[in-house]
Order: C-alpha cells, then sequence, then structure tokens
C-alpha cells in the first residue's frame, strides 16, 4: 500500500516538474494505489465485505447504524479516486486535499469503534 503509494508521488512530482512522458505510468501507478488502498481500507481497515458475517458485508460486531458502514464503502472508494482530477488542468489543485480529511475522519470512527464499541 504505501510502497505503490511512494512511487505514485513521485512519478506525481515527475509529472508535476514538466515532464509530461510520465502521464502513462503515473494512471497505472495511481490506480493500482488507489484499488490496492480501498481493499485494505475495506477489509482491514473497516473490516467489510465480510460474506460470512452476520450483518451483510460488514462485520460481526458493529456500533454505528449498518448504512453508515454502506455509505463509508462507497464514499472511500470516490474519495480515493480524486487523483483522477490531478489530469485536469482545469482543477483548482488547493480543494484537492480535502477527501484526504474525510478519509482520515472515517479512520478515526473506525478506531473509536473498535477500541470503545464492542
Amino acid at each position: 500500500k504505501f510502497t505503490s503509494g511512494l512511487i505514485t508521488t513521485i512519478l506525481s512530482y515527475l509529472y508535476n516538474s514538466n515532464r509530461p512522458e510520465i502521464l502513462p505510468a503515473w494512471i497505472v501507478f495511481a490506480t493500482i494505489t488507489q484499488l490496492y488502498s480501498f481493499g485494505w481500507d475495506c477489509r482491514v481497515s473497516f473490516d467489510v465485505l465480510n460474506i460470512k458475517s452476520k450483518n451483510f458485508m460488514l462485520r460481526d460486531e458493529i456500533i454505528f447504524p449498518k448504512i453508515n458502514y454502506y455509505i463509508w464503502v462507497v464514499s472511500t472508494f470516490f474519495l480515493r479516486l480524486t487523483w483522477v482530477l490531478y489530469i485536469s488542468p482545469n482543477i483548482s489543485k488547493s480543494l484537492l486535499g480535502s477527501p484526504e480529511i474525510f478519509l482520515l475522519v472515517f479512520g478515526y470512527l473506525q478506531t473509536l469503534e473498535e477500541e470503545y464499541g464492542t
């Protein structure tokens, strides 16, 4: 997860340093990083997508309403796609850090649930 993220960050730096030939490699590694990070978030961090759970595709022990978990999973997927917006020259790059804040909040809520919820 972190290695692919590091490679993506390095390629992003090179691309933004007027090296347009880096774009295809950056897109490949950004896609790999996004998919792997999303899978990691679901299975390891949130412990969802568990087909054997008594709560459909969630973990057995939950403290928040089920809908919250489904919203978190879908939101996490789309928030992790914000790297695509970097390709567009018309998007303000200053706004693209905001989704990471939401991902951190989801992670903190997950940690609170694990520590104090069950």
